[in-house]
C-alpha cells in the first residue's frame, strides 16, 4: 500500500472543499515550485489555488503536539503493515498511548515489532474484541510507550482500521497565527503570476487531529487579515465548514 504524500492530502482537502463550497470545476495539479499548488477551471476562468495547512502552535517546551501525531502514526502504520504481512484477517485497532510518553526515534522501530505482536497475540475470535491495558495481567503487559490497546474482529470486515485513542480540548484560533500562516503564502504569489490571472488560499484546519481542531466560532474570524489572494479560506475539515476571511491587500496597488 503506498503512504499518502503531501500531494494527495492537498488534493483530499481541495476535493473536500470544493464539495463543502459547492464550487464545480476541474483540477490540474502543478508540479512542486512551478506554481501554485493546484489550478481551478471553474465558471469559465482559471484560478490557482494554494494549500496550507494550520496546525497548533508550538509549545515552549516539549515537542509540537503535530510533530508527536506524526510519531504515532508511524508506529500505527508500520504496525499495520506488519500485521497484513503475517496473513491476519482484518481487525480494527485503537491504541491509547502514554499522555506524557511519545516514542523517540530510536524506540520507533522496537515498539512497531511489540505492539504488532501484542495484536497477534491477543488476536480475537470473529465477532469478538480484546481489551489489554495495565489491569489484564502480566500476560497482557504492553509497551511502556502505551496504557490501553483494544482490539475489534468484526464480521465481514474487509479491512483493517488503526486508531489513535486520544482526548483533548478545543483550542481557539489565534489571529496573530492566522495571519502569520496568511502572510507565510503571501510572498509566493508574485511567483505564480504566470500560471493563473487569480489565486486563492485555502487554510485547512485538519480537525480529524487534535492538533488541527480549534472552536470554530473563535473571534478570530471578525478579523481583518492582510492577504495578497483574491480570496482567502478557512476549511474544517471534519465539520465541512467554509468560512471566507475578510482580508485587504498589504501591496500598494501598481
Amino acid at each position: 500500500m503506498r503512504t499518502p504524500s503531501q500531494k494527495d492530502d492537498e488534493r483530499r482537502y481541495l476535493m473536500s472543499f470544493l464539495r463543502a463550497a459547492r464550487i464545480n470545476g476541474s483540477v490540474s495539479p502543478l508540479p512542486d515550485g512551478s506554481g501554485p499548488d493546484f489550478v481551478l477551471e471553474t465558471d469559465g476562468h482559471t484560478v490557482g489555488v494554494e494549500i496550507t495547512e494550520f496546525w497548533r502552535e508550538p509549545p515552549t517546551t516539549g515537542l509540537p503536539r503535530r510533530q508527536i501525531e506524526g510519531i504515532r502514526d508511524q508506529v500505527l502504520r508500520a504496525a499495520e503493515r506488519a500485521c497484513n504481512a503475517a496473513s491476519l484477517p482484518p481487525v480494527e485497532v485503537l491504541v491509547q498511548f502514554q499522555e506524557n510518553q511519545t516514542p523517540f526515534k530510536d524506540r520507533v522501530n522496537t515498539l512497531t515489532t511489540e505492539l504488532a505482536e501484542a495484536v497477534r497475540k491477543h488476536f480475537p475470535a470473529p465477532g469478538q474484541h480484546r481489551n489489554l491495558g495495565w489491569d489484564f495481567g502480566e500476560d497482557s503487559r504492553l509497551p511502556p510507550e502505551v496504557v490501553g490497546l483494544t482490539v475489534i474482529r468484526r464480521e465481514n470486515a474487509s479491512e483493517s482500521l488503526w486508531l489513535t485513542v486520544d482526548a483533548d480540548y478545543v483550542r481557539p484560533v489565534s489571529a496573530e497565527h492566522l495571519q502569520a500562516r496568511i502572510s507565510a503564502k503571501n510572498g509566493k504569489v508574485q511567483r505564480y503570476v504566470r500560471a493563473s490571472p487569480e489565486f486563492w488560499l485555502i487554510v485547512v484546519f485538519d480537525s480529524l487531529r487534535f492538533s488541527g481542531t480549534f472552536d470554530l466560532h473563535s473571534p478570530a474570524f471578525n478579523c481583518v487579515y492582510e492577504s495578497v489572494f483574491k480570496r482567502t479560506f478557512v476549511f474544517d475539515t471534519f465539520s465541512g465548514t467554509v468560512r471566507e476571511l475578510t482580508t485587504c491587500n498589504p501591496q500598494p496597488a501598481a
